[in-house]
């Protein structure tokens, strides 16, 4: 499973530890923080968002 961490300092919800557990929860966790992303990742970030999702995709 992916997770895309936004950045706490813009919006974000996720904090490092909390995405670090669920990581670790998750079979095939793969964590993905994206600097400068608010809360709604798709939209602030929406290239480097597709690009970790396509690459996620290709991976499994």
């Amino acid at each position: 499973m992916l997770i895309l961490q936004a950045d706490v300092t813009t919006d974000g919800a996720l904090g490092d530890d909390a995405a670090t557990r669920f990581t670790r929860l998750l079979p095939r966790g793969t964590l993905i923080k994206i600097p400068g992303a608010s809360h709604a990742i798709h939209a602030s970030r929406p290239r480097e968002a597709v690009a970790h999702i396509d690459q996620f995709i290709a991976s499994t």
